[in-house]
């Protein structure tokens, strides 16, 4: 645990440890499962072990012991519970060429439980996965959704946000297609066919900058965050970015029409995928932006 009791950091192991001795606590889906259950075993005295030294879980957490609950600490206990239920939930992905980051955040009533998962992408096991449990004040939740956003890999990619949020301001390239081109824009992808992205450029007749957004597309696209929002109604903020070889991308699905009246023949038929070329302060901007709303939405008539 560190100074702050706000956070606790375990090994996945110990994750599932706990979540498997506390009857009813369900946790988010990304937690992976442990190779075989051979290995399970194995891992499950060694992290019961750290725990105890941790001073994380009591001597009454033992093997044996199905129930938990009041043997471990309420500093995880808490935000773990916290997990199941509440106002609304922000859930990341984000992948990198050394690993991949899995979150979610929960707010209850002002404050934030969050669950991060990271797992090293090189890695056959999940040996070297790492779990980080925190709560944290409704105010943090804007600060821990930016700080998942995966750093600068491009070369000549400003770093500083208040360089970026000073330079001069230039047309943002942006292309909007189909989703029946997106079906091949995305077989391009998958195959880096660069002649299918020349291809569909010349049908939509883009300009250059957004003709490179689309080139940019048929690279090793090894970076990438996404980021979806849920309250009591289901999703509503689903966003994803990829970093290419000229920075950022949005992507963004967009259909006409009242929410409610759309069918998913309106959703094949008058979908368009949207991309456009982003900064990191963009994405940040984004963020705000929908966490404001949410906090604003869900707590100003209380």
């Amino acid at each position: 645990m560190s100074d702050d009791d706000s956070r606790v950091d375990l090994t996945v192991a110990e994750l599932r440890l706990i979540r498997d001795h506390i009857p009813g606590l369900l946790l988010p889906d990304f937690l992976p499962p442990a190779a075989t259950e051979t290995a399970a075993a194995a891992a499950s005295g060694q992290a019961l072990d750290r725990l105890r030294a941790a001073g994380l879980v009591t001597a009454a957490a033992t093997l044996a012991e199905p129930d938990w609950t009041d043997a471990v600490m309420p500093a995880l206990r808490v935000p773990l519970a916290l997990q199941m239920a509440g106002d609304f939930v922000f859930q990341v992905s984000a992948f990198t060429p050394a690993e991949r980051t899995d979150h979610a955040s929960t707010v209850t009533r002002g404050a934030c439980s969050g669950l991060t998962v990271i797992t090293p992408r090189l890695s056959a096991t999940d040996a070297a996965a790492r779990a980080v449990v925190a709560l944290t004040p409704v105010d943090r939740l804007w600060t821990s959704l930016c700080e998942l956003v995966p750093g600068e890999l491009v070369p000549g990619a400003v770093a500083n946000p208040a360089a970026e949020a000073s330079a001069a301001p230039s047309p943002v390239p942006s292309v909007a297609i189909g989703l029946v081109e997106s079906r091949a824009l995305i077989a391009a992808m998958r195959a880096h066919d660069r002649s299918v992205i020349d291809a569909l450029a010349t049908e939509l007749h883009v300009e250059r900058p957004a003709r490179q957004l689309l080139e940019d597309l048929s690279g090793s696209l090894d970076t990438g965050f996404r980021v979806k929002a849920f309250t009591a109604t289901g999703c509503v903020y689903s966003h994803d970015w990829f970093l290419g070889p000229r920075g950022w991308i949005t992507v963004r699905l967009s259909v006409s029409g009242a929410a409610a009246d759309i069918s998913a023949t309106d959703v094949v038929d008058g979908g368009t995928v949207r991309l456009t070329r982003a900064r990191r302060e963009d994405i940040r901007v984004d963020l705000l932006g929908i966490v404001a709303t949410l906090v604003r939405d869900t707590y100003a008539a209380r």
